[in-house]
């Protein structure tokens, strides 16, 4: 796919909206891992354009994933996302409704956490009103225990690879020992552990899943001005394991809450799903497993997929910078798996004193 550029996004808009959009009236607003996200000004509400990376090792199809997700959401009349405007497969862009407000990557109270839930609540009433199974399952969702453990092995072994640069060898032969003898180890004492964690069956069955973004904390999410929070980036959005998101919401490294928030967190959301008693003894027995899945999501910058992302989102960076990175995110990763293996109920990430 090649790249637009910023003039040819202006010529994209000003089609899509109707009126003549200046190359200077697509304004840079950030990026993800995955995309590069623009504010388009209109003559009426300002837009959202994205503008998503696509790579040969990941045939997802996050853009029309995410697009899809908000019509389905909205249609059924949730209103704390975007709306979806406009798609282009061609040139790898959207333009969605411009959410406005204060980004939660700080600053999180007590509130945000009761409409996070809330949003849950909403996600699963609306999957018990359509045909639940109709919809494809969300990118990293796992119903058995077999796919998991076969998720992380997956996973796992796409750390494996050589460095790509000599300069890089140190921080690679770091991961390798880490891997070799703290991984490996937890990861074994934490799938006997979750033996008998799908039932009788071994399988969660569709009527005890629900939607998710598969990426839900507060890192993708914006207060609005009136107070009301909103939720965005649902490229992986799909049907979920209800103990899945509630343990991602907790293990996620960003944004740090304050002290008590993701126990809060913790307690609202199980009692918004049935079965309350079976799911809070899931998530206890599980979310060592999926903390073992954020150890190598934190990690993905070791492989040649992460990397060809973080250069297309910010650039390419120097030798240096990537030391340092890969160095940061091992550190992260050790962290998170003492975590695991002592606190496991805890928040890994509060913020310092």
């Amino acid at each position: 796919m090649k790249d637009p550029g910023t003039a040819g996004l202006a010529t994209w808009a000003s089609t899509i909206c109707g009126e003549a959009i200046p190359a200077e009236g697509v304004l840079p607003i950030g990026g993800s891992g995955n995309s590069r996200v623009y504010r388009v000004e209109t003559s009426g509400k300002p837009l959202a354009l994205k503008h998503y990376h696509r790579h040969e090792g990941d045939p997802r199809d996050r853009q029309g994933t995410e697009f899809a997700a908000f019509q389905v959401l909205r249609a059924g009349g949730i209103t704390c996302v975007p709306e979806p405007v406009a798609m282009d497969r061609r040139l790898g862009t959207a333009l969605y409704s411009f959410l406005e407000g204060v980004p939660l990557a700080e600053g999180a109270r007590d509130s945000d956490v009761r409409q996070a839930v809330a949003f849950l609540q909403a996600l699963q009433e609306l999957a018990r009103r359509v045909d639940l199974g109709a919809h494809a399952p969300a990118s990293f969702a796992r119903f058995t225990l077999e796919d998991l453990l076969s998720n992380l092995a997956l996973r796992r072994n796409l750390l494996g690879d050589r460095p790509p640069e000599p300069s890089l060898a140190p921080e690679y032969l770091q991961l390798q020992v880490f891997l070799d003898r703290q991984f490996e180890p937890a990861l074994g004492a934490f799938a006997r552990q979750a033996a008998g964690a799908f039932g009788p069956t071994g399988i969660l069955e569709v009527g005890s899943q629900t939607f998710g973004p598969s990426d839900f904390a507060f890192h993708n999410a914006i207060r609005q001005p009136e107070g009301t929070v909103a939720f965005f980036d649902f490229e992986y959005f799909g049907r979920e394991d209800p103990v899945k998101i509630i343990a991602d919401f907790i293990l996620h490294p960003r944004p740090k809450l304050q002290e008590g928030l993701k126990a809060l967190f913790r307690t609202l959301a199980l009692e918004a799903f049935p079965g309350h008693q079976v799911l809070e003894a899931r998530l206890d027995l599980l979310s060592p497993l999926f903390g073992l899945s954020w150890c190598l999501i934190i990690l993905n910058e070791f492989t040649p997929a992460g990397l060809a992302r973080r250069q297309f989102a910010l650039g390419a960076e120097g030798v240096t910078a990537r030391r340092e990175l890969l160095a940061r995110k091992l550190a992260m990763a050790r962290e998170l798996l003492n975590h695991l293996q002592h606190h496991p109920q805890a928040d890994p990430w509060p913020p310092a004193p």
